[in-house]
């Protein structure tokens, strides 16, 4: 058997000890004790590492589907951030979504732009949702025959079509528009009225990506995301003619 041992430990070495005297036994399970902490300290620098990496690639993906949503909303920003709009724009064309984010932002829209109230309003979309952006707008001081509706627009296309012909047919296709939809789907909607005759540079989206919690809105799937960013890549939209549309299920 191991015979007594003995030996001072300064307070130095050991904080928790002031000069004592440890047998060989003491000795073994101190030093039992300090490779157990080495690897416990180990493993928790392991896991706090993990974290890390996990939360870097976390928010590297979060920022990387953000900046989708940003090309997606199609809008033109400020330095802070906020969309920018026409000076004098002739009308406003907002395509329908079951999203109740759009009649709300349309709301604020007239609330803070009231020039906007005296401006043509073109709305195409399914019934439900043309009825929801027209109760958004009832209490405006908005004459009647400036607001068209299409009730049986049920995709990109036919709202498109439809707003363009009705700003040809007002005589107003060459002047700036406001175009308000769900973000997601403002750029291919943008690009279906550029190819029913509109200039690009003369349409302007509202609804910033900003205003969408990415985190928070279980309607903002990443599949649709990356349908829709494909979409955009191949200037193309739901409806379009030539079979080279994709279908996609639209933000509930």
């Amino acid at each position: 058997s191991r015979q007594a041992q003995s030996f001072i430990c300064s307070s130095a070495r050991h904080p928790k000890m002031n000069t004592l005297l440890i047998d060989g036994a003491a000795q073994d399970r101190i030093a039992r004790e300090a490779v157990v902490g080495r690897r416990r300290n180990c493993c928790t620098s392991m896991h706090d590492c993990c974290a890390s990496l996990w939360g870097r690639m976390r928010r590297s993906g979060q920022s990387e589907k953000a900046g989708k949503v940003k090309d997606l909303s199609g809008c033109r920003y400020d330095d802070e951030g906020n969309p920018i709009l026409p000076e004098d724009p002739c009308a406003i064309v907002i395509f329908g979504s079951s999203h109740p984010e759009v009649p709300r932002r349309l709301r604020e829209l007239f609330t803070k732009y009231p020039t906007l109230q005296s401006k043509y309003v073109i709305i195409a979309g399914n019934a439900a949702e043309v009825n929801s952006v027209y109760a958004a707008i009832e209490g405006f001081q908005i004459q009647g025959d400036c607001i068209f509706q299409d009730k049986r627009a049920d995709n990109t296309d036919a709202r498109a079509k439809f707003a363009a012909k009705k700003l040809q047919d007002l005589g107003v296709s060459e002047r700036d528009i406001v175009f308000l939809t769900f973000p997601l789907l403002a750029r291919s909607g943008m690009d279906a009225l550029i190819h029913y005759g509109l200039s690009e540079s003369r349409v302007y989206a509202a609804y910033s990506a900003s205003w969408i919690n990415l985190e928070e809105d279980t309607t903002v799937e990443d599949s649709l995301i990356d349908s829709m960013f494909q979409m955009m890549q191949n200037r193309s939209w739901e409806g379009m003619a030539g079979g080279e549309q994709q279908r996609v299920r639209t933000p509930a």
